[in-house]
């Protein structure tokens, strides 16, 4: 039997993308452990790398085409607005008959499902990669689906994208209850920064990136305009801080928004 998730979704019924986009959560990893979309990993094509990004939103690995795809599910993969999402989801019809597979399906914290693309900003000045563009937003638009275009200008903008990868490195540390009460009991008495709450971690044989597990689940926060490091100060998402150096904020504050 051929798997639903493997062929393209024909236009029937209401809002035929919508469903496509609810139907592609149901897609599970294969037997090593990688969730891939509806076009197969490619392998041995020029300018193309297959990029596996570890995703505890996917339930296993996922496989994005390229580094912008791959920063993308990184990106996505700690927004606290995302809530689960699925690389290269469904195919539709395209200009000219010919297929098109968008590149991510995101269902929000609020339940909305969206489609989005990532596009080097040169493409999009082609005219056929804008017809495609416009044709896709056409056709999710009929079935009331919002499609997001997204750039390297959105992905690369720092010190964002170097937050961004170092709080990557805490999505799957094992922090349990008791050891995030006693994290944040150190904080509290700061702000501190992240190499003195590190030392805390040793000493408590917490995990190594117990700190940017706690921000990536929104109960610190910390300085925003400057690189993540050692010396990054950071407090409770809860209380107010103030510094002459540092602008504070959280992880929704350096995520791309889509």
């Amino acid at each position: 039997m051929t798997d639903p998730s493997e062929i393209a979704v024909r236009p029937s019924g209401t809002a035929p993308y919508l469903r496509a986009v609810a139907e592609c959560f149901h897609r599970r990893p294969d037997a090593a452990g990688i969730l891939q979309g509806v076009r197969p990993m490619r392998q041995g094509v020029p300018h193309t790398r297959i990029v596996l990004v570890p995703s505890s939103k996917n339930g296993g690995t996922i496989a994005c085409e390229g580094r912008l795809e791959a920063a993308l599910a990184k990106n996505l993969e700690i927004d606290p607005f995302a809530a689960r999402f699925r690389g290269q989801p469904f195919s539709m019809p395209g200009p000219m008959s010919r297929k098109v597979v968008c590149d991510f399906a995101v269902q929000q914290s609020d339940g909305i499902y969206l489609v989005v693309d990532v596009k080097p900003s040169g493409q999009l000045a082609s005219a056929r990669v804008a017809e495609r563009m416009r044709h896709v937003r056409s056709l999710l638009a009929d079935s009331f689906v919002p499609h997001r275009i997204v750039t390297e200008l959105d992905l690369e903008r720092q010190p964002a994208r170097q937050i961004r990868d170092q709080l990557w490195k805490g999505v799957d540390a094992p922090v349990t209850a008791h050891q995030r009460d006693g994290l944040l009991g150190f904080v509290r008495r700061g702000p501190v920064t992240v190499g003195q709450a590190r030392e805390f971690c040793r000493s408590e044989r917490l995990p190594v990136f117990a700190i940017e597990k706690l921000v990536i689940r929104n109960f610190l926060s910390f300085e925003i305009n400057a690189p993540w490091g050692s010396k990054t100060l950071i407090g409770d998402r809860h209380e107010s801080h103030s510094s002459a150096r540092a602008v504070w904020g959280s992880v929704q504050d350096v995520v791309v928004r889509l």
